[in-house]
């Protein structure tokens, strides 16, 4: 909320708790006013100081399901031919937390079930529901077989920064913002920004790599009824980037928001959208349009018997 908002509803409550023939009666002299004002000021300055600490919280046994859908459009334009490819994928997340331990929280990553689809122009569209298909398309072979299993057992501290991580199956950075959302060490007011840097190896054409640094910015937005807004945006530091480098650069970078339950400790849902278009990536002529969402939102929560 903006100070102006707050002040309206700060004066508009202290005349609401006044009785009528009080205020009709006391109509405020110069010297009223200007202490009324200077109380007003006080609470405005106290809530917009105020600060929020954002932290994981949880407890042995605790099991959290997420339901993540993630969908992309791939458009690309070279020598005058045009080739376009879509995917869709709706999957069931879920988080165990074994151990929790003071600033320590461990617990395993696993995938409950997957519906994933996707078609390229000109092909057959393939699609697999792990729910209701018995028979896997080759495709989907491997996802098939991470079902129901530990993909990654992830020890955290309260602001979501990894001390041990083991994966049973390597995992792919595609710009969702890994696997926890990072939060600030300390106490933050509305406002506060921080951020994580990171750096991704593109390959250029004559097969050498170069290192492409950057980092995602992160802003407390809001906090209503305990739950914090949050927005997330990815920047490139590394300068002099290339059509062909930022093409390959677009699925590593995050621009959207994220919801989180300060008072469980929780994150409740995170939108990540990419609306991209390059030129040249591909030769002077050649354009590629990248269009994509993933959504992530809190399902439930149970508390299983602790291993």
């Amino acid at each position: 909320m903006t100070r102006h908002f707050h002040v309206a509803w700060i004066v508009l409550a202290l005349f609401v708790l006044l009785p009528v023939d009080s205020v009709s009666a006391q109509q405020p002299t110069p010297a009223n006013k200007d202490d009324l004002a200077q109380k007003v000021d006080k609470i405005a300055e106290s809530l917009g100081n105020h600060s929020y600490r954002l932290a994981y919280k949880s407890t042995p046994g605790e099991e959290l399901e997420y339901k993540v859908e993630h969908m992309v459009t791939v458009k690309t334009k070279v020598d005058g031919t045009t080739q376009r490819s879509q995917s869709r994928s709706v999957s069931g997340k879920k988080w165990n937390f074994s151990k929790v331990e003071p600033n320590a929280l461990t617990f395993t990553h696993s995938v409950n079930y997957v519906d994933m689809w996707q078609e390229t122009q000109g092909q057959i569209p393939v699609r697999y529901d792990s729910r209701t298909d018995k028979e896997v398309p080759p495709e989907y072979s491997v996802v098939a077989k991470m079902i129901g299993s530990p993909i990654s057992t992830v020890t955290i501290d309260a602001a979501g920064k990894e001390i041990n991580r083991e994966d049973v199956v390597k995992q792919h950075d595609m710009g969702t913002g890994g696997i926890v959302l990072p939060l600030p060490v300390e106490a933050v007011a509305l406002g506060a920004e921080w951020s994580v840097p990171d750096t991704a190896p593109i390959q250029l054409e004559d097969g050498s790599f170069k290192k492409i640094n950057y980092r995602t910015v992160y802003e407390l937005k809001k906090v209503q009824t305990g739950i914090a807004t949050i927005s997330i945006k990815s920047q490139i530091l590394t300068p002099g980037i290339d059509a062909r480098i930022h093409s390959k650069m677009i699925q590593k970078l995050s621009n959207g928001t994220a919801k989180f339950d300060i008072d469980n400790g929780r994150l409740l849902s995170k939108t990540l959208e990419w609306n991209e278009k390059v030129v040249g990536f591909n030769g002077a002529s050649s354009q590629m349009e990248y269009v994509a969402r993933m959504k992530e939102e809190y399902q439930s929560t149970r508390v299983a018997s602790a291993k």
